[in-house]
Order: C-alpha cells, then sequence, then structure tokens
C-alpha cells in the first residue's frame, strides 16, 4: 500500500528494489519570460530585506551585494548565505521495471519562497501559467552502530530554520546523476566519503502537501559508528551554512511512534521533523517494523486529529 500522512506527505512512487544507479533525471528546455524575471527581481529583493532585518535582530552582521553573476544576495562576514540561483522544477515522472526518469527544467530559487504567496499566484494565473514543483533529494542514513542521523538546521538559512532534516538538497541542473547529487549533498553537509558506505538503496518519490515539493528518498547504511560520523563532521573545514549539528537518534520501535506522533502535534516548531525527515523516518518504520506499526501510527493520529 502507498504510504501517506494526509497533510504532511504522499508517496507517488515506492521503489523499494529499485537501484540508485538506475534512477536518473533529464532536463528539458526553460521558457524565457522577461517580464515574470521583472517581477521575480522585485520580490526576491523583498526576501533579501525581510531575511536581513530578521537576522540583524539576532544581532547578526549581514549584507545585501551582487554576487559574482551580478544577482543580489545576502552576505555574513564575506560568505554568501542567500542567493538566487537556478533549482529544478519537476516534469513527467516514468517508472518502468527497467528504472525511473524524471524530467525537469529550471526555475530561480527565489521563486521557493513564493509558494504561498498571493500575488505571486495572482500573476502567473494572469499570464496562464502553473506555479512549479520543485525537485530534491534527501538520504536517511544509518551507522553501524544503528543510529538514524538528523539535521538540526541552522537559524540562517532560507528554508526551515531551526527544524531537524536529513542530509540532501535541491540540485541546480541535471548535470549530474540524483545518487551522486545525495553524495555530494552527503560530503557537504557531514563530512562523508564515498568509501563511508556499506549499502545504497532508493526508497520512494513522495510529495510534501505542505509546500508543493517532490523528493527523491535515498536510503544509506554507513560503516562508521556514530562516533566515527561525528569526529567527520567535526573534521569539516568550511562548515555549510544550513547546518547548526547533528543529532543522532535511536530508531526503537516505540521511540521512533514517539517521535512522529510528538512532531505531528508541533509541526513547524524549532526542534521538529521538516516534511522530508517526517516522510524518511516513516518509511523506515514501515520497513522495519512491518505494517502493524504503521497502522498503529495512522490510528494514533486520527486520534490526535480528533482531539485538536
Amino acid at each position: 500500500m502507498a504510504i501517506s500522512i494526509p497533510g504532511i506527505f504522499r508517496t507517488l512512487y515506492e521503489l523499494e528494489g529499485f537501484k540508485p544507479e538506475n534512477i536518473s533525471w533529464k532536463e528539458t528546455m526553460s521558457e524565457e519570460d522577461t517580464e515574470l524575471d521583472a517581477f521575480l527581481d522585485n520580490k526576491w529583493e523583498e526576501q533579501l530585506k525581510k531575511k536581513k532585518a530578521a537576522l540583524e535582530k539576532n544581532g547578526n552582521p549581514v549584507l545585501i551585494q551582487p554576487d559574482e553573476q551580478g544577482i543580489p544576495a545576502l552576505y555574513e562576514v564575506g560568505k554568501k548565505i542567500m542567493y538566487d540561483d537556478p533549482v529544478l522544477v519537476v516534469g513527467e515522472i516514468a517508472v518502468d521495471e527497467k528504472g525511473v526518469l524524471i524530467q525537469a527544467h529550471q526555475e530561480r530559487f527565489s521563486t521557493v519562497g513564493l509558494w504561498d504567496d498571493e500575488e505571486y499566484l495572482t500573476y502567473l494565473e494572469k499570464q496562464g501559467k502553473v506555479k512549479g514543483e520543485l525537485i530534491g533529494t534527501n538520504a536517511l542514513l544509518v551507522t553501524s552502530d544503528d543510529y538514524l542521523v538528523l539535521i538540526q538546521r541552522s537559524e540562517k538559512t532560507t528554508t526551515h530554520p531551526g527544524l531537524i532534516c536529513v542530509p540532501g538538497g535541491r540540485p541546480s541542473s541535471c548535470g549530474e546523476s540524483p545518487l551522486v547529487h545525495q553524495l555530494h549533498e552527503n560530503a557537504e553537509e557531514i563530512g562523508l566519503k564515498d568509501t563511508d558506505y556499506n549499502s545504497m538503496g532508493v526508497r520512494a518519490i513522495v510529495r510534501n502537501d505542505q509546500v508543493e515539493y517532490t523528493l527523491l528518498l535515498f536510503g544509506m547504511v554507513l560503516n562508521l559508528t556514530r562516533a566515527e560520523v561525528e569526529k567527520q563532521y567535526a573534521s569539516l573545514q568550511d562548515q555549510p551554512i544550513d547546518v547548526s549539528s547533528l543529532e543522532y537518534f535511536s530508531p526503537q520501535r516505540d521511540l521512533l511512534l514517539q517521535r512522529l506522533l510528538r512532531d505531528f502535534s508541533r509541526q513547524g516548531e524549532r526542534g521538529c521533523l521538516t516534511t522530508g525527515a517526517y516522510a524518511q523516518l516513516t518509511l523506515y518504520g514501515k520497513e522495519r517494523y512491518g505494517d502493524e506499526w504503521f497502522r498503529e501510527l495512522e490510528r494514533s493520529i486520527a486520534m490526535l486529529n480528533k482531539t485538536q
């Protein structure tokens, strides 16, 4: 059965048994629209000013200035922390016995913060356009001593500040495969090397129903202990701006259930799971503990919905 938690995520394709190297994406051409670009330029400046004000309120010295491409960006002590790079928007997804092919095209990162912006949505409607849905990847990492590796996101990040996620991100092009893209994310955010893995698999393609975002979920088992992963992370010379710290979670049956129920009730609060992490932990729990575990989660969520 397709796994879904209404209001959080739903599974589009279950990919258990597929090999990660058989998952690919293909970039299609984007339409040029100078009027839309001008509209997004103004919206981007608004987003930068809003984020700058929030960071300055917390005592962070930040500056808006053009980046190397001449596009306004937000800098902190000379480091670029918010910028309008390309992102991929998902098109058709084809799944057969040979593998998965995801078609996608480029849009601007500035559209990410506009998913519920009424002015932006009204503009698209008048132009006869449809808002694109982002595509990204993430991975649930399991250490050799049976801990799940989670990430506490920085307060400085543009999306989901202070929440708990798993390593991953949005590609800017189809220049590298989904698997290679995810391995680069693991290296950048945690410090993992290609030799640190015992096994790699692909779990599912899910849809984040909160912000209309499609995610390709990988599952990876490391040959490193929790302590060794932390050592790798601590040795990173260039600390990623999105990561505040790592969290190691013991996925015991009841602890995993309790974590998902707690974060269902506190969606969006600091220290809670992002939708991508929530989907990963839910699917992992079903794989590890079976259908009855998932039915117990569904029943408990249904009870929570009645009391809220």
